[in-house]
C-alpha cells in the first residue's frame, strides 16, 4: 500500500491499518507522521502482518526491540 507523500500526521490514524489482514508492505515516507519519534517502531509493532515498511524489510530484532518480559516470566 503506497501512502507516501500524504498529509498523515497522527500515528493512531495509521495504526488503524492493523485491521487489514493482508497488508504486508506499506510506504509512509515523506509524510508528517514519519518524522515522529518512534514512528517505525510503533507501526512495526502495531501492524503485525507487515513484512516491509518504507521499502525496508522488517527484521525479527526490530519487532522485539524494547520488548520487556514480565517479572514472573
Amino acid at each position: 500500500l503506497y501512502l507516501h507523500d500524504n498529509g498523515f500526521a497522527k500515528l493512531k490514524n495509521v495504526c488503524m491499518l492493523s485491521a487489514c489482514p493482508s497488508l504486508i508492505a506499506l510506504t509512509m515516507f515523506d509524510c508528517p507522521v514519519s518524522l515522529k519519534k518512534g514512528y517505525r517502531h510503533v507501526l512495526v509493532n502495531s501492524i503485525w502482518t507487515l513484512k516491509a515498511l518504507d521499502h525496508h524489510v522488517i527484521s525479527d530484532e526490530e519487532i522485539i526491540q524494547n520488548w520487556h518480559l514480565p517479572e514472573r516470566f
